[in-house]
């Protein structure tokens, strides 16, 4: 992410100290944990293949039978409270991988580094029974 803090309804990321908020409460992630949430931000509402995420975040491919990205989604959705409620899920994408999908009405705010002017994106509308 080429920015200093990512706020996407009540989760704060801050990609420079490398932590993540929740209500002002500071979130106990792993470095890798962080580096799967900060390349799935990168590639928001698309697909991305398991082999992607693996070789970005451990740098090689960890094997068929590997469950290591699945635990560590299922540690951060259980972490940032990425249930029903939210407006931010990581949505598994069977045989392919996962999706990182900003839903409706949420609004993500972009704090650029040194003082750059910020960007407001809105995010696409996805329907929610399309992953339920």
């Amino acid at each position: 992410m080429d920015c200093k803090y990512l706020y996407i309804d009540t989760i704060k990321i801050n990609f420079v100290r490398r932590t993540i908020e929740i209500d002002n409460k500071i979130i106990d992630v792993t470095p890798r944990e962080f580096d799967v949430v900060e390349f799935l931000l990168d590639n928001m509402n698309k697909i991305v293949p398991r082999q992607a995420i693996q070789e970005a975040v451990w740098g090689r491919e960890l094997g068929v039978s590997s469950r290591t990205l699945d635990t560590h989604i299922s540690r951060i959705r259980s972490k940032l409270q990425l249930d029903h409620d939210k407006n931010l899920r990581i949505i598994p994408i069977y045989a392919v991988g996962y999706r990182l999908v900003l839903f409706g009405a949420a609004m993500t705010h972009v704090e650029r580094h040194e003082a750059a002017p910020i960007l407001r994106v809105a995010p696409q509308t996805v329907m929610a029974a399309d992953y339920a």
